[in-house]
């Protein structure tokens, strides 16, 4: 019991370290990162920004940076002489040189002549484009005009992914991995017990694998050296991030029901067998985010659709690229989820607290499982608020948010559902029963000589 109190102990201390490290980090950096990606822009993206951090002048609504540009645009003339027919909104190139694929298919940006400079190695610096430099497949001029096109990287109907900096970047992948390592701690002791797979354990084993799914998909755009099928990744985590939400809405009615049968006085077990029911639930959390997804492809593959309803994904990150495109494919069906489980906890908590359950037998069990099935739904639930509407307002401060309850998801699953004093036993009995099983094969010897000694010759 000790060495199992110790253990307990241990955990949470590493745990509060943990997050104790990740809320300094963020605190450090909010301000800095806050500052340094907020931008005044002007309707002519491809001319004006202004970053925070830079002074301006208070009576200006608008900064011309072209001014600053210096005049070094003498390489320019070699890459003029290129035949190139540019599309600037179908991407079609045809050229013999070997563009960059990304370049080719994506919507071109127009920068205006003066507005981006031409080193000697044939690279081109666009201030406006966070001072990025395009390397020579990654852009064209225009003989006629001097315009530039390039790849745009923010648009008015664009999210500007510049907003995740360096320092948010990590955090959240550092926040991340520690609800990813959570989470695989619940799958690895849902599989070593028995006991935890009841119907309850089934539906929060489902959630566990779209997350640990959307995780994976998370982590590829950190890990790849080579540009790879972002569009694939994207649309799986897109896929799973719905299906845990499904999820979540399955759990919140499956306790509605328990609450709804122990009130009107029904035996559970009269009811369908468990994974006959849970085979009802997987084919509606799984299958109407697959549904949403084939419609997102259908309409990607229309030619008469519109851009912006189209599953186009950022290479970068991996995710959608139109804010529309998220709020049809993502962000309604989980408003909507977030509603009905509303509306699934109002009538439960009713029920738990309504004079015919008060004589039930299981409801404290039921009262408990209400309690950590609506926290987990409450921090899933923020967590796409401040994630859906830090995508639509740009607000980088949201993304902090976002980022602290991905972490509390993993955590909150672990010690709600998985360290708890019906695992520990468990893992109590597993110990001892593999102490006693691994006696030294010495001793099983001599036993065996006490009770039947060997006869004289």
């Amino acid at each position: 019991m000790s060495s199992l109190k110790l253990l307990e102990n241990m955990t949470w201390y590493a745990l509060k370290t943990l997050l104790v490290l990740f809320l300094w980090t963020y605190v450090c950096c909010i301000q800095t990162s806050w500052a340094r990606h907020r931008v005044i822009r002007s309707t002519n993206s491809s001319q004006f920004i202004h970053h925070e951090l830079e002074p301006t002048d208070e009576t200006s609504t608008e900064v011309d940076i072209c001014m600053n540009i210096s005049d070094s645009q003498s390489e320019q003339n070699d890459r003029s002489k290129r035949s190139v027919e540019t599309s600037t909104e179908l991407g079609e190139i045809e050229d013999e040189i070997e563009f960059d694929e990304r370049f080719i298919e994506c919507l071109k940006s127009t920068v205006e002549f003066g507005c981006y400079e031409i080193f000697p190695n044939k690279s081109v610096l666009v201030p406006i484009y966070d001072k990025k430099q395009f390397r020579p497949t990654q852009y064209y001029i225009n003989p006629d005009t001097k315009e530039l096109f390039i790849c745009p990287d923010f648009f008015d109907d664009y999210f500007d992914n510049s907003k995740f900096s360096q320092t948010l970047a990590i955090v959240s992948l550092v926040g991340t991995s520690i609800s990813f390592f959570c989470i695989l701690l619940h799958i690895a002791m849902f599989m070593a017990f028995k006991k935890l797979r009841n119907l309850p354990g089934y539906c929060l084993f489902s959630l566990c694998v779209a997350l640990v799914i959307a995780y994976l998909c998370t982590f590829i755009p950190y890990s790849r050296k080579k540009p790879t099928d972002c569009k694939a990744v994207g649309v799986i985590k897109a896929f799973a991030f719905l299906a845990s939400f499904y999820w979540m809405n399955v759990m919140s009615y499956d306790i509605w029901r328990s609450l709804r049968l122990a009130t009107a006085k029904l035996r559970l077990t009269g009811d369908k067998p468990m994974m006959t029911r849970f085979a009802m639930y997987s084919s509606y959390a799984w299958g109407i985010p697959l549904f949403i997804m084939i419609v997102g492809i259908i309409v990607d593959n229309s030619p008469n659709s519109d851009e912006k309803y189209k599953l186009i994904i950022k290479d970068d990150s991996c995710w959608f690229y139109y804010r529309q495109a998220l709020l049809v494919y993502f962000a309604v069906p989980l408003f909507v989820l977030l509603f009905l489980n509303i509306l699934l906890f109002i009538s439960s908590f009713l029920m738990i607290n309504s004079a015919t359950m008060k004589k039930a037998e299981n409801k404290a069990d039921l009262w408990s499982r209400f309690l950590v099935s609506f926290r987990l739904a409450v921090v899933m639930g923020l967590m796409w608020i401040f994630g859906v509407v830090a995508a639509a307002s740009e607000q980088m401060w949201l993304w902090y948010f976002y980022v602290l309850c991905n972490v509390l998801q993993g955590v909150f699953i672990f010690f709600s559902f998985t360290f708890t004093e019906k695992t520990r036993k468990e893992c109590k009995k597993a110990i001892a029963k593999k102490k006693s099983s691994a006696m030294p094969t010495q001793v099983v010897q001599k036993m065996k000589a006490l009770f039947h000694p060997r006869k004289p010759l």
